[in-house]
């Protein structure tokens, strides 16, 4: 029997000798290309980082036929726990005013447009949003965990089926209550971003954008005793993309949940049911939050009444660029808004890791290449 196993053994060893060199060297390459893909799709989509955006909104105002006053209300981002709002520079020679509403700023703007001139006014500002794990501390607040307007977590029907998904309020079950969301809802073609179903009729309808989707995953939370709210904002290009918008153009909707001790965030519109994970407590650096959903109308409403107050209106918008317009006499209004992504920190951090690999690869390949010549001078 010794015998037997001692013939394999030298079997499989001369097998082994007659095993062309060629396949060896191929699966060293084929070992050493995975661990440099490998490298970049962990530090690229997994290692946390930082995206810097430049951000220009200009409005023009021309009035063709009289000297006009024109007043303009617009809403602006703030810092928060997922962004930093920085350098903001307002071009602009009448007066204005600064109020804040919670999580974003309302700036009323002032001035005359002479009669077949043109005034412009520029707001300058940079935006930087953390990449990957997302969580921070925050008070609950009552409203967090209660019904709202289109969110009817206290209906029998959403009741019921946010038991049968989960039992209790932990963090998985807010994924849970998540991947329920994507997989449920369906988002017709050509949807209008505005159809403005409740969490009840989007449920009932299994159909909705960005904003049903955000409103049925919050009824669900809640009704769990999970706080959770709608944050309203944009999604700002990806890498190698700079983007112009203007009031033509939607906002975004997604949540903000606590669970376990902290708040997080999670996009259930944008989220798939191929990789769901990539958007439930990770920001993947493009959205850019304005503040929850009812705090954003609040601040819509006042620019718009004192728009009404002050002129005749002229323009009012609510998607991706938030403002009113109103004058004395009759003008034209152009708006624009242009997003330029300067510089993405996980580019950074994927060729770090890939040249340190790289190093490490090299080093290993030179030792194999010198202790096999060793091999052969010893032969």
């Amino acid at each position: 029997m010794k015998k037997k196993l001692k013939n394999n053994n030298f079997l499989k060893r001369e097998a082994l000798k007659k095993t062309p060199q060629f396949f060896y060297e191929l699966l060293r390459f084929s070992l050493s290309v995975s661990s440099l893909i490998l490298t970049v799709l962990i530090f690229y989509f997994l290692v946390p980082g930082k995206i810097k955006y430049s951000v220009t909104e200009s409005y023009i105002f021309a009035s063709p036929e009289k000297d006009s006053e024109v007043y303009l209300g617009v809403i602006l981002p703030i810092s928060n726990s997922y962004q930093t709002i920085r350098s903001r520079k307002i071009n602009w020679g009448g007066t204005m005013s600064i109020e804040n509403f919670r999580n974003a700023d309302v700036i009323k703007f002032i001035g005359e447009v002479k009669e077949g001139e043109q005034t412009e006014i520029i707001i300058e500002y940079e935006v930087i949003t953390k990449v990957g794990g997302v969580i921070w501390k925050a008070s609950v607040m009552d409203f967090q965990t209660k019904p709202q307007n289109g969110i009817q977590s206290d209906h029998s029907i959403i009741q019921q089926v946010a038991n049968k998904i989960t039992e209790n309020n932990s963090f998985f079950s807010t994924y849970q209550i998540y991947k329920f969301t994507i997989d449920h809802l369906v988002r017709p073609r050509n949807t209008d971003p505005n159809m403005g179903y409740s969490a009840l009729e989007a449920y009932l309808n299994r159909s909705g954008a960005c904003l049903e989707s955000a409103r049925l995953m919050v009824a669900l939370c809640r009704a769990k005793s999970i706080p959770s709210q709608i944050i309203v904002g944009n999604i700002y290009p990806e890498f190698g993309q700079n983007g112009q918008y203007n009031e033509l153009d939607f906002g975004h909707a997604w949540v903000d949940f606590y669970a376990n001790g902290f708040w997080s965030m999670a996009d259930p519109g944008m989220g798939n049911r191929f990789y769901p994970q990539l958007y439930f407590s990770r920001n993947d650096g493009n959205h850019v939050s304005y503040g929850e959903l009812e705090d954003v109308q609040i601040a819509y409403r006042n620019i718009f009444e004192w728009a009404l107050k002050s002129g005749n209106l002229v323009k009012t918008k609510n998607g991706f660029m938030r403002y009113s317009v109103a004058s004395t006499e009759k003008i034209y209004v152009n708006s624009l808004v242009t997003v330029d992504r300067n510089w993405d920190g996980r580019i950074i951090n994927t060729i770090v890791a890939w040249l340190v690999v790289t190093l490490i690869i090299y080093k290993k390949q030179m030792d194999y290449l010198i202790k096999k010549k060793q091999n052969q001078e010893k032969i």
